[in-house]
C-alpha cells in the first residue's frame, strides 16, 4: 500500500500542524508493530519552499525504512504517476496555498478542521473584532533587543483608517471561501472520497456552508496532541515570569493564544479588572497578548511546552473567551490536571466539554464577570473534580478516534 501523507499542513506550528504531527506518528507506530507491512510506505508530501515547522519531520532529519519524501514542487502529474493508494490531507484549509492539488487521482480523506471565515462572516463575527481586536488602536514595531513595543495612536484620522484595514481583514468572505475550493473541488473528484472533521459542530457547519451531503463527512475527535517531553529541547529551563508566579503560589486565571482576535482576550480582560477591585489577590495570565492592560494583568512570551504545563498545572483555573471553535485544545490541556473552566457557550465547546464548565457568553464583559464570581474556593473542588472526569471522557474517545482514522488511511474496516 502506497500512502501519500500531507507535510504541507505543518510548515507552520499551529493547531492543525498539531493534529497532522500526531496523526502522522499513530500511522507510523502501527506501521512499526503491525504483522505483514512490508508492503506499505509513507510518502511525505512537502515543499522544498516551506519546510516543515518541526525540523524532526524534515527530509534531512526523518530516515525511515517506511517514510520517504516527495517534493510539490515536482508537479502533480508526476506524484499521480506514483499511483498512491490513498492522500490523507492534514488540513484542507491550507488547499488554497496548493490549488494544484485538485487535481489528484487517488482516493483521498481530507480534514475540514472548522469553517471560521464562514462562520464570522455568517454571524457578523467579523464587525464585531474589527471593534474589538488587539492591536487596533496600538501601533507595534520592535524595539532594543527584539522586545516588542507599543505607542497609542492619537490621530483620529490614523485611528479610523486602521478601522477600516480591520473591517476589510475581518469582513472579507473570498479569501476564506477560495482557501476551500480546490479541496471541495478534490472532493468531487471521486466518489471515495471523503471529509473528516474534528467535531459533530464542524460537521454541521460544513454541511451548512457547503452543501456536502451528510455522509461524505465522518467526524473523529482531534487527538491530544504531542508534548516536547526533553528538557534539552525546551531548553530546560521555565520562563522567568512564569517562575514567580509558580515560586510565589500566585492565584491566577490562564488565557492561552492570547494574541489571536478570535480567542476574545480583550474583553475577557476588561471584565477581569472589574473583577480585581473586588478580588485584589486573583491575577489574568495570558500568553502571547503583547502588552498588559492593568496592574494585576501579567502576560507571558509564547511558553515552550514544558512551560505550558507549568502555566497549566499551576494556574487557578482557565477563562477560554474564544469567540469561535472547530473543536478546542486549550481546555482539555488543562482539565487534565484538575483545573476549573470558564468557557464561552459557543460553537464546539459545550459539545466537548460536556457540564464539566462554568459558561458564558463571550459578547458580555458582565456575563464574564458574572462567572469570575461564580467560582470560589467552596466550589472548586467540585469544579475540578468535573474537569478531571470529562477529561478522561474526551480522552478516551480521542485515542478511539485516532486508531479509526488510523485504520481509514491504511483501509481496515472499523466495524
Amino acid at each position: 500500500m502506497k500512502i501519500l501523507f500531507d507535510f504541507l499542513a505543518i510548515y507552520q506550528k499551529n493547531g492543525a500542524a498539531e493534529y497532522t504531527r500526531r496523526v502522522f506518528y499513530a500511522l507510523l507506530d502501527r506501521i512499526e508493530h503491525a504483522a505483514h507491512t512490508d508492503d506499505i510506505t509513507i510518502t511525505c508530501l512537502f515543499d522544498s519552499h516551506h519546510l516543515p515547522a518541526y525540523t524532526e519531520m524534515r527530509p534531512d532529519s526523518l530516515r525511515h525504512k517506511y517514510v520517504d519524501f516527495v517534493d510539490i514542487q515536482n508537479g502533480i502529474s508526476a506524484i499521480n504517476a506514483q499511483n498512491y493508494d490513498v492522500f490523507f490531507f492534514g488540513c484542507a484549509q491550507n488547499a488554497g496555498w496548493n490549488p494544484q492539488l485538485e487535481e489528484l487521482t487517488c482516493k483521498s480523506i481530507l480534514v475540514f478542521h472548522d469553517c471560521v471565515w464562514e462562520e464570522f462572516y455568517n454571524n457578523d463575527i467579523n464587525l464585531y473584532l474589527a471593534h474589538n481586536a488587539n492591536d487596533m488602536f496600538h501601533y507595534r514595531a520592535t524595539g532594543p533587543r527584539g522586545k516588542k513595543v507599543y505607542w497609542d495612536i492619537k490621530s483620529p484620522t490614523i485611528r479610523f483608517c486602521r478601522w477600516l484595514l480591520h473591517v476589510r481583514r475581518h469582513g472579507v468572505l473570498e479569501d476564506g471561501y477560495n482557501m476551500l475550493q480546490p479541496a471541495l473541488a478534490l472532493l468531487r473528484k471521486r466518489e471515495d472520497n471523503v471529509i473528516m472533521t474534528v467535531s459533530n459542530y464542524s460537521k454541521s457547519s460544513i454541511m451548512y456552508n457547503f452543501n456536502v451531503k451528510e455522509d461524505k463527512i465522518h467526524v473523529k475527535y482531534s487527538p491530544e496532541r504531542i508534548y516536547t517531553e526533553k528538557k534539552s529541547d525546551a531548553k530546560g529551563r521555565i520562563n522567568e515570569k512564569l517562575k514567580r508566579l509558580v515560586d510565589g503560589k500566585v492565584k491566577y486565571y490562564l488565557m492561552v493564544s492570547a494574541n489571536r482576535d478570535a480567542k476574545n482576550a480583550k474583553k475577557a480582560l476588561h471584565a477581569f479588572e472589574s473583577f480585581t477591585k473586588i478580588k485584589p489577590d486573583m491575577y489574568a495570565v495570558t500568553v502571547g497578548y503583547g502588552k498588559t492592560l492593568f496592574k494585576n494583568h501579567i502576560d507571558l512570551p509564547f511558553l515552550n511546552d514544558i512551560d505550558l504545563r507549568e502555566a497549566y498545572k499551576n494556574c487557578y483555573a482557565l477563562l477560554y473567551p474564544s469567540l469561535f471553535e472547530g473543536f478546542g485544545y486549550p481546555p482539555l490541556e488543562a482539565m487534565k490536571y484538575g483545573k476549573p473552566i470558564l468557557a464561552s457557550n459557543v460553537c464546539s465547546i459545550p459539545e466537548v466539554l460536556g457540564d464539566a464548565p462554568v459558561y458564558f457568553s463571550p459578547i458580555y464583559e458582565t456575563a464574564i464577570f458574572n462567572v469570575l464570581m461564580v467560582l470560589n474556593d467552596d466550589n472548586y473542588s467540585e469544579f475540578a473534580e468535573k474537569s478531571l472526569q470529562r477529561y478522561q471522557q474526551i480522552h478516551e474517545k480521542q485515542e478511539s478516534d485516532l486508531t479509526d482514522l488510523v485504520n481509514m488511511i491504511l483501509g481496515v474496516d472499523n466495524k
